[in-house]
């Protein structure tokens, strides 16, 4: 979605690729293999002070993985998991999981996610309807 706020549709690109990951995204733009690309920015800063080659084109807001449970779990468990989940302070357990803490959210934090899902068709079909 970041692309298509900036005017840049596919046919902008030599070319582009899902990569799965953030450090094969890194490692991708490095290598050269791709010009640009976006991955998190701890991956970022965690790569990049090894080498340093790489810099930041753009900065955006992103929402993290949540933690879920299906429409009709018990409310009650729920409430009980949650309380657990955001009271926890312990950074051993953390680094175990590779987070950095529980913090609550919301449907709507998340709202940016489902935009832009719903607009990936516009990628490819941009240019003629969209002004530069």
């Amino acid at each position: 979605m970041e692309l298509l706020n900036a005017g840049i549709c596919s046919k902008d690109l030599a070319s582009f690729d899902y990569l799965r990951r953030h450090d094969n995204v890194f490692t991708s733009v490095a290598t050269g293999r791709y010009d640009a690309g976006s991955l998190k920015e701890s991956t970022f800063h965690k790569r990049n002070n090894k080498n340093g080659d790489l810099r930041v084109l753009h900065s955006f807001h992103n929402v993290t993985k949540p933690w879920l449970t299906r429409a009709g779990f018990d409310e009650d468990i729920f409430k009980i998991l949650r309380s657990v989940m955001l009271e926890l302070e312990n950074q051993k357990e953390f680094k175990t999981l590779k987070i950095r803490g529980f913090f609550p959210t919301s449907h709507k934090e998340y709202m940016m996610v489902e935009e832009a899902m719903s607009r990936v068709s516009e990628f490819d079909n941009c240019g003629s309807a969209m002004t530069r």
